[in-house]
């Protein structure tokens, strides 16, 4: 068998052995399995998936535990887990194969996983003005293209008219590639002025993230004119000024590493991101303003994962597949002026042996008053799964949280940051507000392997009175009930907001893992 359709290509290229994917499984896993078992590792995936060869080998399974030590064709293995046989939780984890994606992955995987061919030439972009078919593909107009209604901009269809550039008014700015216009307006333009995509202030289904399309905000961070950077090393022993690397056992584990606070009072974050060293085995990190009476420099290896009694106030984090956090120029991050900075590891190691890693965690910051606006970060959503029972086993539920504001003024939410486990597909924040309207304000599918933010451009406004209701939605695909819990086998529902003015949108409302500041 040769998995593509280009039979010539087929006939020309495939043959026994290694070699390049075929044209549909290479995108199938590019886009489903690639953001965690690609040429570098990230979550705790045990191997790379990039070609015919990597599926042809045989391998000791370390991380499937009903074939924990067997050895295998990787293919078959694949295919286990593609299908959920032997009670195993399915693949790729949260990001569902179409029906016939999931067919052809079956079909190629049953066959040995044969070499393929690349995908030939896309067809050539349209004209401005055009769309449809290419030239010879039986379209009209200029060589076969077809003319938009009403002279839209390339490659989108334009709305009714309504002004702007093919009826919407873009932002301030142009904004950046990747462009959404407001809710309703029908299609995108790609913006002018450069920088990170913005959206308006509604995240729709079709919504870009702010990872998306800029590899640039994956890259360790450097300061900027104006800022400076603070680094806070993953280290090996209890020391302030040690620079060991920390020893990461196999399995999933939680750690805390605790450090003085280096910057003045009154100081905000303008950005938050990590110089990564191990990325095979991270799976998250949340840095915390703590009240603890541990020295700066100790390492607490092996906790729950929980902060009750240090009075934590979360001020970042990243998980799996996500990029830098950046403000905008309206608003920077309040850091605490005092106790502790602490920052919690979640590794998931599962490559058979210990590993070591020096992972830095850098936030760039202005002094106080360089912002117009001070903001915070604040929970939604819920920790509540049916209590200690759990979401039920073999279906899909949904489980949330509303936050009322009750500051007695207006509260600006300049972005999104969801967060879930294996089991996440959907996150959706609607607001009611007080005069009994109702606003969808994030609406978009969840990948458990790209943990990404979602910034506005304005921001969203929530009024005294208004109501906001985070809700996630879980396909549990395992045969037993799933609670909340730290561990990537349990779940968490989290709709990270960055907001101001600072701690307006916080109620205080008691957390699991014992951060203060939620709203639920």
């Amino acid at each position: 068998m040769c998995a593509t359709q280009d039979q010539n290509l087929c006939a020309n290229v495939c043959g026994a052995g290694g070699g390049p994917l075929p044209c549909e499984i290479d995108n199938i896993v590019k886009a489903k399995c690639q953001t965690c078992h690609g040429a570098r590792l990230i979550g705790g995936a045990p191997m790379s998936l990039l070609t015919a060869s990597d599926f042809q080998q045989d391998y000791t399974v370390r991380s499937t535990p009903q074939l924990m030590g067997q050895t295998l064709k990787l293919a078959q293995l694949a295919r286990i887990r593609l299908n959920g046989e032997m009670g195993t939780l399915k693949m790729p984890q949260g990001n569902t194969l179409t029906p016939a994606d999931h067919a052809l992955m079956n079909q190629w995987l049953n066959a040995g996983a044969p070499p393929g061919g690349p995908c030939g030439a896309p067809p050539p972009p349209p004209p401005p003005g055009y769309g449809g078919s290419p030239p010879g593909a039986g379209g009209s107009g200029a060589g076969g293209w077809t003319p938009l209604p009403g002279g839209g901009t390339a490659g989108w269809t334009p709305p009714p008219p309504g002004g702007g550039s093919g009826g919407w008014t873009p932002p301030p700015g142009g904004g950046g590639s990747g462009n959404e216009p407001p809710i309703g307006a029908g299609g995108y333009v790609p913006g002018t002025g450069g920088g990170p995509p913005t959206y308006g202030n509604i995240v729709t289904p079709n919504s870009p993230d702010v990872c998306a399309g800029d590899p640039t905000q994956f890259e360790p961070l450097v300061a900027r004119p104006g800022e400076t950077c603070y680094e806070f090393r993953v280290h090996g022993q209890s020391s302030p000024t040690d620079t060991s690397k920390f020893s990461v056992p196999g399995g999933e584990s939680y750690s805390q590493w605790y450090y003085d606070i280096p910057w003045p009072a009154g100081t905000l974050a303008t950005r938050f991101g990590a110089k990564f060293d191990n990325l095979q085995v991270l799976h998250h990190w949340l840095a915390f303003g703590s009240a603890s009476a541990n020295p700066g420099g100790t390492v607490v290896r092996n906790v729950l994962g929980t902060t009750l009694g240090e009075s934590a106030e979360l001020i970042g984090g990243w998980a799996v597949g996500g990029c830098n956090v950046e403000f905008g120029a309206e608003m920077g991050l309040k850091l605490p002026s005092t106790g502790k900075i602490m920052i919690q590891w979640h590794h998931y190691n599962n490559t058979g042996t210990n590993q070591s890693d020096g992972t830095l965690i850098q936030f760039c910051t202005v002094p106080a008053g360089a912002r117009p606006n001070v903001g915070g970060l604040t929970f939604l959503g819920t920790e509540n799964f049916n209590g200690l029972a759990g979401m039920p086993a073999g279906r899909s539920s949904d489980f949330g949280g509303t936050c009322l504001n009750d500051s007695g003024g207006p509260i600006t939410i300049m972005g999104w940051n969801p967060h879930m486990h294996l089991l996440g597909v959907h996150m959706k924040s609607v607001v009611q507000k007080a005069n009994g309207q109702t606003e969808t304000i994030f609406d978009h599918p969840f990948l458990f392997d790209h943990q990404v933010n979602y910034f506005l451009n304005p921001g969203y406004t929530l009024q005294p009175g208004d109501r906001i209701t985070s809700t996630c939605t879980f396909n549990n695909t395992t045969a037993a009930p799933v609670a909340f819990g730290q561990s990537t086998k349990q779940e968490m529902c989290y709709q990270f907001a960055f907001a101001y003015p600072y701690g307006a949108l916080n109620n205080g409302v008691l957390s699991l893992i014992g951060a203060t500041n939620t709203c639920w």
